[in-house]
């Protein structure tokens, strides 16, 4: 285990200790009298080692016998879990826990979610994609605490605005694999931190939720998905889509370009069932696009459980003339990239989305439609997709 930032080892008077400072003093967090054994294992925490290593190590110093593993083992464990319950070592969320026996499960294309929460949050945004527990093999873990966290974990800010702060905790250690969270107090969060494997989040709500708390919380969690999805190759586009000839075709824009009405054309011109109203899931499978049914669609309303193979991506574009335009390689991708709504925190992160695009334009057309709000702009672009048949 890795420890928490926040803490020094010193000695006063000779007798070594551990002091805490900064975040950790605002957190009350105590400081801690040490032997020279447990002094000793501080270090060799301290320097990466597991508790194999450290028993080894503990045993070359003392002459320890083999014979004596097993309990050198179970004492170091005491130790270190006293530590963490000071708040000195810290875990990732819990990912090591397992879900109780209240939990729900729902899935999302090949993510697989445990969930111990409020069940009225559940009930009203996951319980179409509700799975069985199955052999209980899950992706994702997701757990809720009530209160604020004991003690608090800081970083570098990557993203602040008016709706959420994300913080990068570290990129060493247990303590430093993570996503911290916050939004402003109208989502009844304190906080809400994220595995950066994707396999766990936790989050530390009001005490009483609210009907108003529960839309607020389902898009917090949209970023835990978002962050698991991208590790399992599963891309998140702003988009509007229809089913059309058996696939799922996107068409996406900046605000108010006209997403919702365009799709609204099809729907009611040609009678094709609106899929999501504003975000769209990516994958590729078996070498070929698919897309899979997903809970966020924006103020739409409009959401579907299945998947799709996917047909195609159309930009949009206001005009005064109906006409379907052709991306160049470069194009096609900056303008998928540009809409990904995945996670694009670091330069890592970046470019997974942009070789994912470069993957896409190989497997789909890509068109920009200059278009208008009348319903010769869905025969234009009809036509061309009528075509490629």
């Amino acid at each position: 285990m890795k420890p928490k930032d926040g803490f020094i080892k010193t000695n006063i008077y000779g007798i070594p200790c551990l002091l805490p400072y900064g975040q950790n003093i605002a957190d009350h967090m105590p400081e801690l009298k040490l032997n020279p054994t447990a002094a000793l294992i501080w270090d060799l925490i301290c320097k990466g080692m597991d508790k194999e290593q450290i028993a080894s190590a503990l045993c070359n110093k003392y002459d320890a016998g083999t014979e004596n593993m097993q309990d050198i083992l179970a004492d170091i464990t005491e130790y270190e879990n006293l530590l963490a319950s000071y708040g000195i070592l810290e875990n990732l969320p819990s990912s090591s826990a397992a879900p109780s026996s209240h939990a729900k499960y729902f899935q999302i294309g090949n993510i697989k979610i445990a969930y111990d929460g409020p069940d009225m949050v559940f009930e009203k945004y996951f319980k179409d994609f509700s799975c069985p527990a199955g052999d209980m093999q899950y992706q994702q873990y997701i757990h809720f605490y009530k209160g604020r966290p004991r003690w608090h974990t800081n970083g570098n800010i990557l993203i602040r605005n008016g709706t959420v702060s994300i913080i990068d905790t570290g990129t060493e250690g247990l303590s430093g694999n993570s996503y911290i969270f916050t939004f402003p107090e109208e989502y009844g969060i304190y906080e809400m931190k994220v595995s950066k494997d994707g396999s766990a989040t936790d989050i530390y709500c009001f005490p009483s939720i609210t009907k108003e708390h529960t839309c607020h919380i389902f898009h917090a969690l949209r970023f835990a998905f978002l962050i698991a999805a991208q590790l399992h190759g599963m891309f998140v586009i702003h988009s509007a889509s229809i089913l059309y000839k058996g696939k799922a075709w996107l068409f996406s824009g900046c605000s108010g370009t006209g997403k919702s009405t365009h799709t609204a054309l099809w729907n009611k011109i040609y009678n094709t069932p609106v899929l999501n109203g504003d975000l769209n899931i990516i994958s590729i499978k078996d070498n070929l696009p698919v897309t899979y049914g997903l809970p966020w669609c924006g103020t739409s309303g409009i959401f579907t459980t299945a998947s799709y193979p996917l047909g195609g991506i159309i930009f949009l574009k206001k005009a005064a003339v109906n006409n379907v335009v052709k991306l160049t390689d470069y194009d096609q991708a900056l303008s998928i990239m540009q809409r990904m709504v995945s996670p694009s925190w670091d330069v890592t992160l970046l470019q997974k989305n942009l070789d994912f695009a470069e993957n896409i334009i190989q497997k789909i057309p890509v068109y920009r439609l200059d278009c208008t709000k009348e319903p010769e702009a869905a025969s234009v672009i009809k036509s061309k997709i009528d075509n490629l048949y």
